[in-house]
């Protein structure tokens, strides 16, 4: 009986936490995902959800619709009948978890290109195998003169990415 009872309290613990944890997500006031190393999508909140982002698959094929990877990586996705996309290490041209969870501290690049925005983005750990990613929309704050030089230098580095000439 006194094993029943520690269960059914460590199971209300961990309701709540998982309950907190949830309500944290959502008021973030911009997209925010719970993944694993694998760049797989553990939780995320509607915002992210409402962009594409499906729980238990690559961060980078639904929220980011695989316009951030290579386009090698890309076409091996679109052809290959595995969906087994960490067999290659595929991730957004921009992303950190790596760094983030091997060296077990928040990472962040503050001029993130996607979706038509510039995004200030963090990489946030919470174990050895699982991080917080989230951005903020900081494209209102931002001179056309600097989303110019912004926009550029993010189109040398999907060129860089695949391999071709900058100039």
């Amino acid at each position: 009986m006194e094993n029943i009872k520690k269960l059914e309290i460590m199971t209300k613990m961990l309701n709540r936490r998982e309950s907190i944890i949830e309500k944290i997500m959502e008021y973030i006031p911009s997209f925010a995902m719970i993944i694993n190393k694998e760049r797989k999508v553990i939780f995320a909140n509607k915002k992210a959800l409402d962009a594409g982002a499906v729980v238990g698959d690559f961060c980078w094929k639904t929220f980011g619709q695989m316009d951030f990877i290579s386009l090698e990586d890309k076409q091996y996705m679109l052809t290959s009948k595995s969906s087994k996309g960490m067999t290659r290490n595929i991730h957004c041209y921009f992303c950190k978890s790596d760094d983030c969870l091997a060296q077990q501290v928040y990472k962040s690049t503050p001029d993130v290109v996607a979706f038509d925005r510039i995004w200030d983005t963090y990489w946030i750990p919470i174990d050895e195998e699982t991080f917080l990613h989230y951005a903020y929309d900081v494209t209102h704050l931002l001179t056309e003169e600097q989303i110019i030089k912004i926009r550029e230098k993010a189109e040398i580095q999907i060129k860089e990415m695949n391999n071709e000439k900058t100039i």
